[in-house]
C-alpha cells in the first residue's frame, strides 16, 4: 500500500514504510544522483590530484597510517615495535589496512575507497529526509549531501573523518526507521546499536551518546505502551553491539596497557587542549588529572567552561573548512586564507582584495571563500525555515520524537565539540542532519514560490 498521497511536504501516513512506498521514479533519480557524485568526486581527484601525497594528508593521517602499516605486518595495533596504539581506536587503521592488503600500499586506494563510501551517505540522506519530509525532500537532501563541499573535503583526506560520518549517517538512518514504524521492527535498533559502536570504533566522540540514546527509546518504548519484556528487548537489542565491539576493545586496552579506557585522548589530561583557559586557573598545575579529575576541574570553573564552549560552538558552526582548498592546492598559506575569511565576514571588502592581491592568490581561492560562506548562510536559512515550517503541523506529532532524537543527537556532538580546539571539521558528524534540514526548507520555500506563481497565474 502506498503511503505517499502527493508530494507537499508531511501529506504521508506517518509510521508507513517510505522505502517500500518509493516509486521507481524516485529511487532512479536517487541512482542517477549516487552516480552522479561519485562519478564527479572520481573526476576532481584525478584532475587535480599530482601525486602529491600533501593533496591526501594532514597531520593526523600518520597516526592512522602506521598503526594500519603494523596491522598487516604482525597482526596488531601498533605504533612502534612493542608500543601498543591506544590513543587511536581501530576502525579507520582497519579500513586502512583492508585497502592496503587487497590494492598494495597506495593512499589513492584510500581516497577511491573512500569517495565510493561516500555514497552512503547520499543514500541516508535520502531515505531521512524522505521518511520525515517528502520524497521530494529526500530526492534534495541527496543532491545536497553529493555535493556537500564540507563533506566532499574529507573524501579525499586519509582521515577517519569519513569512515566516522559513514557510521553515524548509518545510525541515524536506522535511527528514524525505528521511531516512525508503525510496528518498530527489532533489527532497526539492533542495527541503530551497530552503528552507533562501529562510529565509537572510528572516533571516540561518540562513546557516550549510547546513554541518552538509550533514555530516548526507553521513553519511545513508555509511550507506546510496549510490554516490559519487549522494552526489556529492545534496549537488550540497542546495548549488545556496544557491549561486545566497544567493550571488546576496552579489554584489548587492559590486556595491552593496563587500564579499561577507551582511548588515551579521553583520559589523563586530555581536558587540558579542549579547555585551556580553565586550566590556566587551576593551582596545582602538577597533579595526576583523569577523567573524574578533569570533570571536577570543569564543573568549578562554570563561567569559563561555558565560556570555551559557546566560543567553540560558534567555530563549530560558522567555520569555512579548508581541507578542500588543501587537496586543490597543498602549499596555500591557510593564514591567509583565514585573514581573507575573517575580512570578508566583516565586509571589510576592500582589506580583503588587498590582503588577496598582495600575497598573488589565484581567484580561485577568492570565489571559494566567498562562496563557501553564503553555502553556510544558505545552508542554516533552509534548515531555520524547516523547523519553523514544523512548529504546529498536525501531521508531525506521532514523528516528534523522530526529529528530537536527529536534533537532539546534533546538539550531543556539538556540545562535545565545543572548545578552545574547535573548528568547522566537528560539524562533520552532524552535518547530515543540517543538509536535510536544508533540503526540507528549501522545498518548502520552492513550494510557497509554485503557489505564489499560480496565484498571480490566475489572477
Amino acid at each position: 500500500m502506498s503511503t505517499i498521497q502527493n508530494n507537499s511536504p508531511l501529506s504521508y501516513k506517518p509510521f508507513e514504510n517510505s522505502i517500500k512506498s518509493s516509486s521507481i521514479h524516485y529511487r532512479s533519480i536517487l541512482i542517477g544522483i549516487v552516480l552522479g557524485g561519485v562519478l564527479l568526486k572520481l573526476i576532481l581527484l584525478f584532475l587535480f590530484y599530482h601525486h602529491n601525497v600533501k593533496q591526501l594528508m594532514q597531520p593526523d593521517s600518520g597516526t592512522y597510517l602506521i598503526p594500519a602499516q603494523y596491522l598487516l605486518k604482525t597482526g596488531h595495533y601498533l605504533l612502534a615495535p612493542h608500543i601498543y596504539m591506544f590513543f587511536r581506536t581501530p576502525a579507520y587503521p582497519t579500513f586502512i589496512a583492508l585497502i592496503f592488503f587487497i590494492f598494495g600500499d597506495h593512499l589513492l586506494a584510500v581516497v577511491i575507497a573512500q569517495i565510493l563510501l561516500s555514497s552512503v551517505l547520499v543514500v541516508c540522506a535520502y531515505f531521512i529526509a524522505a521518511r520525515l519530509f517528502s520524497l521530494k525532500a529526500g530526492i534534495y537532501a541527496a543532491c545536497i549531501v553529493a555535493l556537500d563541499y564540507l563533506l566532499t573535503g574529507y573524501t579525499y583526506m586519509v582521515l577517519t573523518d569519513m569512515l566516522f560520518a559513514v557510521f553515524i549517517g548509518l545510525f541515524f538512518m536506522m535511527g528514524v526507521f525505528f521511531l516512525t514504524e508503525k510496528a518498530p521492527k527489532y533489527r532497526y535498533v539492533f542495527f541503530m546499536g551497530f552503528f552507533l559502536a562501529l562510529a565509537t570504533l572510528a572516533r571516540p566522540i561518540s562513546y557516550f551518546l549510547i546513554i541518552p540514546i538509550a533514555f530516548g527509546v526507553l521513553f519511545f518504548s513508555i509511550t507506546r505502551r510496549f510490554r516490559f519484556k519487549k522494552t526489556a528487548l529492545i534496549l537488550l537489542l540497542l546495548f549488545l553491539p556496544n557491549v561486545l565491539l566497544v567493550g571488546g576493545w576496552q579489554l584489548r586496552n587492559k590486556m595491552t596497557v593496563d587500564t579499561f579506557q577507551y582511548s588515551n585522548i579521553m583520559g589523563v589530561g586530555g581536558f587540558k587542549i579542549f579547555f585551556p583557559k580553565v586550566y590556566q586557573s587551576v593551582q596545582n598545575k602538577n597533579q595526576k588529572l583523569g577523567i573524574k579529575q578533569d570533570v571536577d576541574i570543569l564543573l568549578h570553573h562554570p563561567l569559563l567552561t561555558i565560556k570555551q564552549i559557546m566560543i567553540g560552538s560558534l567555530r563549530v558552526m560558522f567555520g569555512t573548512d579548508h581541507t578542500l582548498l588543501r587537496f586543490f592546492d597543498p602549499n596555500q598559506d591557510m593564514r591567509v586564507f583565514r585573514k581573507i575569511k575573517h575580512d570578508l565576514l566583516q565586509y571589510q571588502f576592500k582589506d580583503a582584495m588587498t590582503t588577496f592581491l598582495q600575497r598573488h592568490y589565484s581567484w580561485f581561492v577568492l570565489i571559494y571563500i566567498a562562496l563557501i560562506l553564503w553555502v553556510n548562510l544558505l545552508l542554516y536559512l533552509c534548515a531555520g525555515l524547516a523547523l519553523f515550517k514544523l512548529r504546529g503541523q498536525k501531521q508531525i506529532s506521532s514523528l516528534w520524537i523522530a526529529h528530537v532524537f536527529l536534533i537532539g543527537s546534533a546538539a550531543y556532538f556539538l556540545l562535545f565539540s565545543s572548545n578552545a580546539a574547535s573548528y568547522a571539521r566537528f560539524r562533520l558528524p552532524f552535518q547530515i542532519i543540517i543538509d536535510c534540514y536544508a533540503a526540507a526548507g528549501a522545498y518548502f520555500a520552492l513550494q510557497k514560490l509554485k503557489s505564489l506563481i499560480r496565484k498571480d497565474s490566475a489572477a
